[in-house]
Parts: C-alpha cells; structure tokens; sequence
C-alpha cells in the first residue's frame, strides 16, 4: 500500500493506492462518541472488496463494515458507508482492507468521513 496522487475532485491531493487483502491504517486514538457511521470515498478498476472498522487493533472486534464495489476505474469515485455499532467510544481504532486471501489491488482509498453530531457542548 502506497500514496499516489489523486484526480477526485471531492479529495486532497493524494489516495492510498496498491491495497491488497489484508492491508490495515490504523489511529491510536480515536473518538467515536456522537458518530454513527464513517463514509469512505473509494475507486475500483480492481476486485473490489470491503473495509472493516476494528477496535484496540486489526484484529480486534469489529465494529462496522462496508463492501467496496468495482467502479470502473482507479479515478472512479464513490462513496460507500459502514453504520457503527452503538457504544464504539475512544480507543485504537483500524480500517481493515479485505476480500480474499491472497487478493491484490482492491480498491483506491481517497478519504473518510463522520457521521453523526460527535461531541458536542452546549454553551
């Protein structure tokens, strides 16, 4: 899995590209109080595939997942959303790239999103 530079106009300047089954990101801290679900903005010339959302490590629990369509291309881009489980709070959070053992050049990953109020305080 590498970086290379993207033509989605909704994205940054870069996508994590070259992902195989089994490729993982992972935050040491993330909190998902407030946040419902995370939208990914993914393009497949490839097999496509699903990502998985795990908690305290990449084979932690699961707590939301999402299957990646083919798009047609690897600037193709849509956006595919995983519903979170409730009670998900702060931990090591990880976004695992699956389909099948042995599989390679998945999907393209632009970005993530949340969705939900998250934490919020009121005045």
């Amino acid at each position: 899995m590498r970086t290379e530079p993207t033509m989605d106009p909704n994205g940054g300047d870069l996508n994590l590209a070259y992902i195989n089954h089994g490729s993982w990101v992972c935050w040491n801290e993330m909190n998902f109080t407030g946040i419902t679900s995370v939208r990914f903005r993914v393009a497949s010339a490839g097999l496509g595939g699903r990502i998985e959302v795990h908690r305290g490590s990449p084979t932690g629990p699961t707590v939301g997942r999402v299957d990646v369509p083919v798009t047609g291309g690897w600037q193709t881009w849509t956006s595919v959303t995983a519903t979170l489980d409730a009670g998900t709070t702060t931990d090591k959070t990880c976004f695992v790239f699956l389909r099948n053992a042995g599989d390679k050049l998945l999907f393209n990953l632009n970005y993530l999103e949340f969705v939900g109020p998250g934490v919020s305080r009121r005045p």
